[in-house]
């Protein structure tokens, strides 16, 4: 790397000039868990990925996700169960359709041993609020380690 629109990576960090079409791919020696940020607030010229090590204890290994809420009567008329990625198993997901705004949070079960709402729609951090949801189809997609969820919207052809 290191010319026009080349990607530089340094110490972990991918740096990548503007216009650039590719950084190149970042180089992971060491197999486990990585915290992976992207800053592209400052512009295209300056937006970095940074790569680091997850610090802190394992993640802890979940056998359910599902999604409840006023779709679904929170529960009371049966819950969506998310399916867990094969190659990832701390991503969870599953496709919904919401025929009207309400609200939604994911629980590991009934009880709510293990719980992840948030304050932001479509996509968002846990926080201890319920998810406000627009009427739609939608893909949503959840990290059980960080808490993160998306909902990508279906569209109809």
């Amino acid at each position: 790397p290191g010319g026009s629109g080349d990607g530089v990576r340094s110490g972990g960090t991918a740096l990548f000039a503007a216009g650039a079409a590719d950084p190149a791919a970042i180089a992971i020696s060491t197999v486990g868990y990585y915290k992976v940020s992207f800053n592209s607030t400052t512009g295209s010229a300056n937006a970095k990925i940074e790569v680091k090590p997850y610090e802190g204890d394992a993640p802890a290994e979940f056998t359910n996700w599902e999604l409840v809420g006023d779709f679904n009567n929170w529960g009371s008329d049966g819950v969506l169960a998310l399916t867990q990625n094969t190659s990832v198993k701390h991503i969870w997901y599953a496709d919904v359709e919401f025929t009207s705004e309400g609200e939604v949070l994911f629980r590991t079960d009934a009880a709510g041993t293990d719980k992840c709402g948030g304050d932001t729609f479509p996509y968002g951090l846990k926080t201890d609020n319920n998810i406000p949801v627009q009427a739609g189809k939608y893909r949503v997609v959840l990290n059980d380690v960080d808490r993160c969820y998306y909902f990508f919207e279906i569209k109809e052809d």
